[in-house]
Protein backbone atom coordinates (compact mmCIF):
# COMPACT_ATOMS: atom_id res chain seq x y z
CA UNK A 1 0.00 0.00 0.00
CA UNK A 2 1.35 3.26 -1.23
CA UNK A 3 1.30 6.51 1.21
CA UNK A 4 0.07 9.59 -0.58
CA UNK A 5 0.41 12.98 1.52
CA UNK A 6 -1.12 15.20 -0.83
CA UNK A 7 0.47 18.76 1.41
CA UNK A 8 3.64 17.72 0.19
CA UNK A 9 2.95 18.24 -2.97
CA UNK A 10 0.58 21.23 -2.88
CA UNK A 11 1.91 24.25 -4.62
CA UNK A 12 2.73 27.06 -2.03
CA UNK A 13 2.00 29.96 -4.36
CA UNK A 14 -1.52 31.02 -4.96
CA UNK A 15 -2.61 30.29 -9.01
CA UNK A 16 0.18 27.54 -9.29
CA UNK A 17 -0.46 23.86 -10.40
CA UNK A 18 1.28 20.62 -10.13
CA UNK A 19 0.40 17.38 -11.35
CA UNK A 20 2.05 14.19 -9.44
CA UNK A 21 2.47 11.24 -10.68
CA UNK A 22 2.35 8.01 -8.43
CA UNK A 23 4.49 5.35 -8.16
CA UNK A 24 3.70 1.90 -10.17
CA UNK A 25 1.20 3.66 -12.28
CA UNK A 26 0.82 5.40 -15.77
CA UNK A 27 2.03 8.49 -16.52
CA UNK A 28 -1.71 9.17 -17.71
CA UNK A 29 -2.93 8.46 -14.29
CA UNK A 30 -1.91 11.12 -11.91
CA UNK A 31 -3.06 13.80 -9.65
CA UNK A 32 -3.08 17.55 -10.21
CA UNK A 33 -3.55 19.88 -7.18
CA UNK A 34 -4.06 23.50 -7.69
CA UNK A 35 -3.61 26.14 -4.65
CA UNK A 36 -6.54 28.84 -5.38
CA UNK A 37 -7.06 30.46 -1.85
CA UNK A 38 -5.34 30.34 1.67
CA UNK A 39 -5.91 27.00 3.35
CA UNK A 40 -8.10 25.95 -0.17
CA UNK A 41 -6.77 23.85 -2.67
CA UNK A 42 -8.64 21.65 -5.79
CA UNK A 43 -6.98 18.30 -6.36
CA UNK A 44 -8.51 16.42 -9.73
CA UNK A 45 -7.16 13.05 -9.70
CA UNK A 46 -7.72 9.96 -12.49
CA UNK A 47 -7.04 6.56 -12.34
CA UNK A 48 -7.47 4.23 -16.06
CA UNK A 49 -9.13 1.10 -16.35
CA UNK A 50 -6.20 -1.60 -15.83
CA UNK A 51 -4.85 -0.12 -12.45
CA UNK A 52 -6.16 -1.13 -9.38
CA UNK A 53 -4.88 1.21 -6.40
CA UNK A 54 -4.87 0.82 -2.77
CA UNK A 55 -3.19 3.98 -1.14
CA UNK A 56 -3.35 5.22 2.30
CA UNK A 57 -4.11 9.05 2.14
CA UNK A 58 -2.44 11.20 5.21
CA UNK A 59 -4.26 14.82 5.54
CA UNK A 60 -3.71 17.08 8.51
CA UNK A 61 -6.29 16.61 11.38
CA UNK A 62 -7.95 20.13 10.67
CA UNK A 63 -8.36 18.95 6.99
CA UNK A 64 -11.89 19.03 5.12
CA UNK A 65 -12.93 17.74 1.53
CA UNK A 66 -15.86 18.37 -0.76
CA UNK A 67 -15.12 15.11 -3.02
CA UNK A 68 -17.29 15.11 -5.73
CA UNK A 69 -17.17 12.01 -8.07
CA UNK A 70 -16.80 12.74 -11.57
CA UNK A 71 -16.58 8.77 -13.04
CA UNK A 72 -16.33 5.23 -12.08
CA UNK A 73 -16.46 4.03 -8.09
CA UNK A 74 -13.21 4.95 -5.65
CA UNK A 75 -13.94 3.76 -2.33
CA UNK A 76 -12.71 5.53 0.62
CA UNK A 77 -12.14 3.65 4.38
CA UNK A 78 -11.16 5.26 7.47
CA UNK A 79 -9.18 2.22 9.41
CA UNK A 80 -10.20 3.75 13.08
CA UNK A 81 -14.35 3.20 12.77
CA UNK A 82 -14.41 1.32 9.60
CA UNK A 83 -16.59 3.93 7.74
CA UNK A 84 -16.84 3.51 4.29
CA UNK A 85 -17.29 6.04 1.28
CA UNK A 86 -18.18 5.48 -2.09
CA UNK A 87 -17.48 7.91 -4.16
CA UNK A 88 -19.77 7.34 -7.31
CA UNK A 89 -20.14 9.63 -10.90
CA UNK A 90 -22.66 12.43 -9.67
CA UNK A 91 -21.87 11.76 -6.13
CA UNK A 92 -20.79 14.44 -3.47
CA UNK A 93 -19.34 13.80 -0.04
CA UNK A 94 -18.24 15.50 2.92
CA UNK A 95 -14.72 13.95 4.11
CA UNK A 96 -13.27 14.93 8.15
CA UNK A 97 -10.22 12.67 8.30
CA UNK A 98 -9.39 11.43 11.32
CA UNK A 99 -5.23 11.54 12.28
CA UNK A 100 -4.66 8.19 11.06
CA UNK A 101 -5.91 9.50 7.75
CA UNK A 102 -8.00 6.82 5.36
CA UNK A 103 -7.21 4.39 2.62
CA UNK A 104 -8.38 4.80 -1.09
CA UNK A 105 -9.31 1.78 -2.73
CA UNK A 106 -10.05 1.69 -6.39
CA UNK A 107 -10.64 -1.99 -8.13
CA UNK A 108 -8.62 -2.81 -11.36
CA UNK A 109 -10.29 -2.60 -14.58
CA UNK A 110 -12.28 0.38 -13.14
CA UNK A 111 -11.10 3.85 -14.90
CA UNK A 112 -12.46 6.40 -12.16
CA UNK A 113 -12.01 10.48 -11.89
CA UNK A 114 -12.80 12.82 -9.18
CA UNK A 115 -12.42 16.32 -8.38
CA UNK A 116 -11.72 17.08 -4.42
CA UNK A 117 -11.66 20.68 -2.61
CA UNK A 118 -9.46 20.56 0.37
CA UNK A 119 -10.11 23.31 3.35
CA UNK A 120 -7.78 23.54 5.94
CA UNK A 121 -9.54 25.15 8.80
CA UNK A 122 -6.91 27.18 10.35
CA UNK A 123 -5.58 28.65 7.20
CA UNK A 124 -9.32 29.47 5.85
CA UNK A 125 -10.97 33.07 7.14
CA UNK A 126 -13.32 32.73 10.04
CA UNK A 127 -16.61 32.76 7.70
CA UNK A 128 -15.39 29.70 6.32
CA UNK A 129 -14.73 28.22 9.73
CA UNK A 130 -17.98 29.26 10.70
CA UNK A 131 -19.56 27.70 8.08
CA UNK A 132 -17.71 24.13 8.45
CA UNK A 133 -18.33 24.11 12.14
CA UNK A 134 -21.06 21.52 12.39
CA UNK A 135 -19.73 18.87 10.64
CA UNK A 136 -16.32 19.58 12.73
CA UNK A 137 -18.13 18.65 15.41
CA UNK A 138 -19.94 15.58 14.32
CA UNK A 139 -17.96 13.05 15.16
CA UNK A 140 -18.51 11.68 11.42
CA UNK A 141 -15.88 11.23 8.67
CA UNK A 142 -17.93 11.02 5.97
CA UNK A 143 -21.07 12.22 4.89
CA UNK A 144 -23.14 11.47 1.36
CA UNK A 145 -24.74 15.23 0.20
CA UNK A 146 -27.23 14.52 -2.61
CA UNK A 147 -26.20 17.65 -4.70
CA UNK A 148 -23.83 18.17 -7.51
CA UNK A 149 -22.40 21.41 -6.81
CA UNK A 150 -23.38 24.06 -9.80
CA UNK A 151 -19.45 25.12 -9.78
CA UNK A 152 -18.17 21.88 -10.83
CA UNK A 153 -17.11 21.85 -14.39
CA UNK A 154 -15.56 25.15 -14.15
CA UNK A 155 -13.33 23.77 -11.29
CA UNK A 156 -12.17 21.28 -13.65
CA UNK A 157 -10.59 24.11 -16.10
CA UNK A 158 -8.16 24.95 -13.35
CA UNK A 159 -5.62 22.80 -14.53
CA UNK A 160 -4.95 24.03 -17.40
CA UNK A 161 -2.68 26.84 -17.35
CA UNK A 162 -1.52 28.76 -14.07
CA UNK A 163 -3.84 32.21 -13.38
CA UNK A 164 -3.52 35.46 -11.67
CA UNK A 165 -5.45 38.51 -10.91
CA UNK A 166 -9.04 38.54 -12.02
CA UNK A 167 -8.53 34.71 -12.97
CA UNK A 168 -7.21 33.76 -9.58
CA UNK A 169 -10.06 36.06 -7.85
CA UNK A 170 -12.94 33.75 -10.19
CA UNK A 171 -11.11 30.45 -9.48
CA UNK A 172 -11.09 31.41 -5.51
CA UNK A 173 -15.04 32.61 -5.60
CA UNK A 174 -16.04 29.01 -7.72
CA UNK A 175 -14.29 26.94 -4.92
CA UNK A 176 -15.71 28.85 -1.94
CA UNK A 177 -19.30 28.72 -4.09
CA UNK A 178 -18.82 24.88 -3.74
CA UNK A 179 -18.06 25.04 -0.26
CA UNK A 180 -20.73 27.07 0.38
CA UNK A 181 -22.92 25.32 -1.39
CA UNK A 182 -22.25 22.15 0.30
CA UNK A 183 -21.89 22.95 3.77
CA UNK A 184 -25.58 24.64 3.46
CA UNK A 185 -27.01 21.86 2.54
CA UNK A 186 -25.42 19.46 5.22
CA UNK A 187 -26.38 22.14 7.79
CA UNK A 188 -29.85 22.49 5.94
CA UNK A 189 -30.13 18.70 6.81
CA UNK A 190 -30.09 17.38 3.26
CA UNK A 191 -27.68 15.25 3.56
CA UNK A 192 -29.00 12.09 3.26
CA UNK A 193 -31.22 10.30 5.78
CA UNK A 194 -30.26 7.21 7.35
CA UNK A 195 -32.90 4.91 5.44
CA UNK A 196 -31.74 6.53 2.01
CA UNK A 197 -28.10 5.84 2.73
CA UNK A 198 -28.94 2.51 3.79
CA UNK A 199 -31.01 2.40 0.53
CA UNK A 200 -27.77 3.37 -1.52
CA UNK A 201 -25.75 0.46 -0.16
CA UNK A 202 -28.35 -2.38 -0.57
CA UNK A 203 -29.93 -1.47 -4.43
CA UNK A 204 -26.48 -2.67 -5.86
CA UNK A 205 -26.53 -5.94 -3.48
CA UNK A 206 -29.98 -7.52 -4.50
CA UNK A 207 -28.31 -10.82 -5.68
CA UNK A 208 -25.55 -11.04 -2.89
CA UNK A 209 -24.91 -11.94 0.50
CA UNK A 210 -25.91 -9.09 2.64
CA UNK A 211 -24.11 -9.31 6.47
CA UNK A 212 -25.83 -6.65 8.65
CA UNK A 213 -22.37 -5.69 10.38
CA UNK A 214 -21.11 -4.79 6.27
CA UNK A 215 -24.10 -2.42 6.50
CA UNK A 216 -23.18 -1.13 9.43
CA UNK A 217 -20.11 -0.35 9.55
CA UNK A 218 -20.95 1.43 5.92
CA UNK A 219 -23.13 3.96 7.66
CA UNK A 220 -20.66 4.18 10.65
CA UNK A 221 -22.76 2.83 13.23
CA UNK A 222 -23.03 -1.05 15.11
CA UNK A 223 -25.53 -3.54 14.30
CA UNK A 224 -27.84 -2.68 17.15
CA UNK A 225 -27.74 0.62 16.76
CA UNK A 226 -28.49 0.89 13.14
CA UNK A 227 -31.48 -1.48 13.39
CA UNK A 228 -32.91 0.35 16.15
CA UNK A 229 -32.54 4.08 13.95
CA UNK A 230 -33.90 2.81 11.45
CA UNK A 231 -36.93 1.05 13.16
CA UNK A 232 -37.28 4.63 14.41
CA UNK A 233 -37.45 6.47 11.58
CA UNK A 234 -38.76 4.02 9.16
CA UNK A 235 -40.60 1.29 10.58
CA UNK A 236 -37.96 -1.27 9.34
CA UNK A 237 -35.34 -2.88 9.79
CA UNK A 238 -31.92 -3.52 7.48
CA UNK A 239 -33.22 -6.78 6.29
CA UNK A 240 -36.44 -5.94 5.90
CA UNK A 241 -35.77 -2.96 3.66
CA UNK A 242 -33.51 -5.63 1.69
CA UNK A 243 -36.68 -7.95 1.29
CA UNK A 244 -38.50 -5.55 0.25
CA UNK A 245 -36.34 -4.28 -2.54
CA UNK A 246 -35.32 -7.61 -3.50
CA UNK A 247 -39.31 -8.30 -3.85
CA UNK A 248 -40.27 -5.35 -6.03
CA UNK A 249 -37.35 -6.14 -8.09
CA UNK A 250 -38.93 -9.85 -8.23
CA UNK A 251 -41.94 -8.42 -9.46
CA UNK A 252 -40.40 -6.47 -12.30
CA UNK A 253 -38.24 -9.45 -13.44
CA UNK A 254 -41.38 -11.31 -13.32
CA UNK A 255 -43.28 -8.63 -15.50
CA UNK A 256 -40.67 -9.52 -17.91
CA UNK A 257 -41.03 -12.66 -18.52
CA UNK A 258 -38.36 -14.20 -16.98
CA UNK A 259 -38.16 -17.56 -15.32
CA UNK A 260 -38.47 -17.52 -11.46
CA UNK A 261 -35.22 -19.77 -11.42
CA UNK A 262 -33.50 -16.77 -12.88
CA UNK A 263 -35.10 -14.10 -10.88
CA UNK A 264 -34.33 -16.13 -7.59
CA UNK A 265 -31.05 -15.89 -8.77
CA UNK A 266 -30.53 -12.25 -9.97
CA UNK A 267 -32.66 -10.89 -6.29
CA UNK A 268 -30.62 -13.09 -3.94
CA UNK A 269 -33.35 -15.86 -3.11
CA UNK A 270 -32.21 -19.29 -2.25
CA UNK A 271 -34.33 -20.86 -5.11
CA UNK A 272 -37.34 -20.91 -7.30
CA UNK A 273 -39.46 -22.36 -4.29
CA UNK A 274 -38.89 -20.15 -1.91
CA UNK A 275 -38.93 -16.51 -4.33
CA UNK A 276 -42.37 -18.23 -4.51
CA UNK A 277 -43.61 -18.16 -0.69
CA UNK A 278 -42.04 -14.95 -0.92
CA UNK A 279 -44.24 -12.99 -3.45
CA UNK A 280 -47.40 -14.90 -2.15
CA UNK A 281 -46.82 -13.89 1.65
CA UNK A 282 -46.38 -10.62 0.26
CA UNK A 283 -50.07 -10.19 -1.24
Amino acid sequence: MSVVWPEKFTPQGLGQSTKLNLPGVSTRSALQIATVAPGVTVTRSRFLEAEGRCDHIKRQSDTMLVVIGLSGVTALCCPSSGQIAEIREGACWLVHPTALGFERRIEPGVATSSLVVTLRREEASVNLQAATAEFASSGRVFAEVPIVPQGVVALDTLFRKEFSGADLLQAEARCLGVIAEVFAAYGAGDALDLKSRVLNYLEPRLAAKVALVDVARHIGMNRTELNARLRRECGATVFELLRALRLDQAKQLRAQGRSMAQIADETGFSSASHLCRALKAAQ
